[in-house]
């Protein structure tokens, strides 16, 4: 990506990443705020079925494009930093899709608090890395890209 259209694109692409999280995040808060009585099912089968994809699909792309263009930008621990905080994220999502889907059929008997905190674990951590992406990660990006 040489010309500015190019880097305009990627910096466009990081942004639509980041909002596709933030809204997986507000969909997750939803879900734990309507624990344990107003569950919408059909509203949790689709995040325990988009949660992952969405996530990993933003960090491949910001270990694939953004970091390789930010290595001499920036300190490299803050981006191995960031990349194993995407690994804790994938793995925290997983168990999150594991714990919903168990919960859906077995209302009843399953534990609605644990459920919501670890929704609420997530989401949370989640939205802090990306308001880091975004204040710091971001401007670093689109100051590289024009020099």
């Amino acid at each position: 990506m040489n010309d500015v259209s190019g880097h305009q694109q990627l910096s466009l692409e990081f942004r639509v990443h980041l909002a596709r999280q933030e809204s997986l995040c507000d969909r997750l808060e939803r879900l734990a705020d309507s624990l344990p009585d107003a569950l919408n099912v059909q509203e949790s089968l689709y995040v325990a079925q988009s949660l992952l994809p969405t996530v990993v699909m933003a960090h491949r792309f910001e270990e694939d494009k953004v970091f390789p263009l930010l290595r001499k930008a920036t300190l490299p621990s803050t981006l191995d930093r960031l990349g194993f905080e995407h690994m804790g994220d994938e793995e925290y999502a997983n168990d999150i899709i594991l714990a919903l889907r168990a919960y859906v059929p077995e209302r009843r008997s399953a534990n609605a608090e644990t459920l919501a905190w670890m929704m609420r674990g997530f989401f949370e951590a989640l939205r802090r890395h990306i308001a880091f992406e975004r204040e710091h990660i971001l401007p670093l990006l689109e100051k590289e890209m024009l020099s």
